[in-house]
Formats: C-alpha cells, structure tokens, sequence
C-alpha cells in the first residue's frame, strides 16, 4: 500500500487539500522548472486562428522521419500524474513508452477530440492545455483563472469543450463550456465538487457533482445536465442508481455511463443508465473493475466502439484494460506499470492519424 499521502491526494480529497496546501510538491507556489522532454514527434503543431481569444503555441517542423511517422499513425495510451506534475504518452497495446509531456502543474482528467488531439486539465494554473497527437507542446490553453479543472469532453456536434470546476476561487464547482473560444460557466446551488463532464452523441452534457456531508465522506451525489442548446444545468432525479464516490461520465454510442470512484463493494463500477426528460435511470448493467487490492479508478476511458475500458487504479500505480461491459478481471498482458510513487488520476487514448 502507497504511503499516506496518496491517500490525501485522491479526487476529490486529491485537489480540494491540494489547495489547502495539504499535498505540497510545488502547488500553490511557483511550477517546478520544466525537465528533459521527450518524444519522438517534433511536428508541425501551429493551429492559428482555430480558436479566437484562446492563447497558441507554435512548434516548427515537419513529421519525415519514419519514427514519427510510426508515432503519428498509432494508438497512443496518456497517463496523467498528479503527484509528480506530469503526462507519460505509451503505445498501446505494446506499452512502448513514447514521450514525457512536461512543465505542467497537478494534471488530471483528459479528453479526446475527433482531430484526435488531447486536452488536459492542469488543475492548479487554472486551465485546459491542448496538445496534437504525440506532441509534447501545447497547440492551445484554454484559461480558467483562479479554478481547478479537474476534466474534460469534447461535444461531438460542435467541437465545444466542457471542463469540470472540481473547486476554487468561487469555493463550490463548477461547468465551464468553451465556444468557439469563449467560455460559459455553468453552476448549480448544491454542488460543491464537480467532477468529469461526458456528452452523448446529441451533444447532452452530464457532469456527476458532489456537496459534502457533515464528515468527510460522506457525500451526496448528484448528476446535472447540460442540454445541448441549454442555458443552464438541470438537477437530474436518478432511478436504480447509487453512486458511493462521483466520478467519471461517458456514453457508449446507446447509454450514458455513470461512473463510482469507488462503490460500496468497495470497487470501481461503472452503470448503464438511459436519460428521460430529467431523470437517469440505471438499465441494471454494472461494469464493475475488479484488480489489485484496494483498487481506485478515477477517471476510465471507453475505447473506441466502447471495445473496452481503460483505467488507472490510483492505489496501485497500474494501468489496466476491462472488457466492456464485461468488467471483472483486467485483459492479460495489456498492464503498464507506472514508476512508483504516482498519483495517476487520468488516461485517453488517441487513436492517431490511420491514413499516413
């Protein structure tokens, strides 16, 4: 078992002590010095004018050698560290360490975009980062000044980017959509804690939210949307649902999936459930992510096709992949094993460019 201050530092407890000063590794205070970075893709990242009002960085070069060319057309697994402040790119299914995406400040959830571009939440400057496939350099930050972004989605109908507000300046969580460069918050009076945003493929918003109880845990969970069009979060009634721990929100191509950090087995489980009007009910299929003990999962990810799940047990410094809806025991011989002492809170995956 980790030392105590994994346990300190896990989402929510993870950020919300993280700003109390309570897991110090340079938080709160200037960001370290930037190490040694490495990849093997140096290319044309520039996106000029993509989106207005959202600050560009520019990297020169040309993707020739065939080693880059390798990397651009494959699977790429990232992993976000938040205790030590960085994102490891691994090829997937090899395992293959790629690339070390660095100078970031306790990242944690990502999301991926149709351009198979990666986003990060780089929860303490208070913004998203945007990098291109494999790339180790930001092609866009999206600034949330004085917030901790604690996830991501990309709606599938517009391209708009949902972040969610776990904490910060304004004390309780929140939603924060970017249009076309422009950003809209979005809260609702009970939630305290925001967590990972998920749409649906009609571009419906769902964020699971948690307000504290009167000991730390326990919470009371909830589920918000954010209709596609929407000016406002709607408060959903859940049905057949009891999430222990708030955590991620996906959708499969037919249901939302709600996701439990930690159940009251005392697993990750991830629920089927089918939004009505305002309500969410669970279809009775769980996807419960059984591993090593004491098993956390933070934020999975579906793979494409929803062919399986990826996760990053916090406790475990592993990166294991379940059968989807499976569940149960990880597939053999796809775990990475992360360096000791990670704190991993996040994983995509980016499919890359399949034409080159």
């Amino acid at each position: 078992m980790k030392e105590s201050r994994s346990r300190e530092c896990l989402l929510g407890s993870l950020l919300v002590a993280g700003m109390l000063g309570g897991c110090s590794n340079g938080a709160g205070s200037e960001p370290p010095t930037p190490i040694a970075v490495q990849s093997a893709i140096t290319g044309d990242q520039a996106k000029a004018g993509r989106f207005a009002g959202v600050q560009l960085g520019i990297s020169s070069g040309q993707l020739e050698s065939s080693m880059a060319k390798n990397v651009a057309k494959s699977e790429l697994l990232y992993v976000s560290d938040w205790y030590s402040s960085v994102v490891r790119m691994y090829k997937y299914p090899s395992k293959t360490l790629i690339g070390t995406i660095t100078g970031l400040e306790r990242p944690a959830g990502m999301c991926v975009d149709k351009a198979q571009n990666v986003y990060i939440a780089n929860s303490y400057p208070g913004n998203v980062l945007e990098y291109a496939h494999g790339g180790v350099s930001p092609i866009a930050t999206f600034d949330i000044p004085n917030e901790s972004p604690v996830g991501c989605a990309i709606n599938p109908v517009n391209g708009d980017l949902a972040v969610g507000i776990i904490s910060g300046a304004t004390s309780k969580g929140q939603l924060v959509v970017f249009h076309n460069g422009k950003s809209t918050t979005y809260s609702e009076p009970n939630n305290w804690y925001v967590y990972f945003p998920g749409y649906d493929k009609k571009g419906n918003c769902l964020v699971q939210a948690e307000e504290p109880g009167e000991y730390y845990p326990p919470f009371t969970t909830a589920v918000d949307e954010l209709p596609m069009g929407g000016s406002s979060l709607v408060s959903l009634i859940m049905k057949k649902l009891t999430i222990s721990r708030a955590g991620a929100v996906m959708f499969d191509g037919k249901n939302f999936i709600v996701g439990d950090q930690q159940s009251e087995s005392g697993a990750p489980v991830l629920y089927q459930a089918t939004l009505s009007g305002r309500t969410l009910t669970g279809n009775g299929i769980a996807t419960t992510l059984s591993g090593q003990y004491g098993i956390q999962v933070v934020q999975p990810f579906l793979k494409t096709g929803a062919k399986g799940v990826v996760g990053a047990d916090v406790n475990n410094d592993v990166v294991d992949t379940w059968a989807y809806p499976v569940g149960g025991s990880p597939q053999p011989g796809k775990r990475v094993v992360l360096p000791s002492g990670w704190v991993p809170e996040g994983v995509v995956l980016s499919a890359g460019d399949q034409t080159r």
